[in-house]
């Protein structure tokens, strides 16, 4: 859905609404009386910049190295918050079974 700045009139209150496009026209009321559109610039997303990973310090460069460092590093990245590296339960399940097996053929 699209985001659209409007604007009262009468008390000058600025606000963002999120509208459906078929719902464009129908824009919030305040003041009793109907909000305008505001002709605003669009969001440009600022450009990569360069990063020293937290997993093996090497440096990242552009968005496409940075998602296949998180892939092969077994990470997630979750807001600013350090990067940890994914668990594998089913690893650590068939090592505990191959340990039980081992330590009861021992026993047998």
């Amino acid at each position: 859905m699209p985001l659209y700045e409007v604007k009262c009139d009468i008390c000058d209150k600025h606000q963002d609404v999120f509208l459906k496009l078929a719902e464009w026209n129908n824009l919030p009321e305040c003041c009793g009386e109907k909000t305008h559109r505001v002709i605003v610039a669009p969001f440009v997303p600022q450009e990569f910049q360069p990063y020293r990973s937290m997993v093996n310090g090497k440096m990242i460069t552009d968005r496409g190295e940075h998602r296949r460092h998180l892939k092969s590093a077994g990470v997630t990245e979750v807001g600013n918050v350090s990067m940890e590296r994914k668990v594998d339960h089913f690893k650590i399940k068939k090592e505990k079974e191959a340990l039980r097996k081992n330590i009861a053929e021992r026993f047998n």
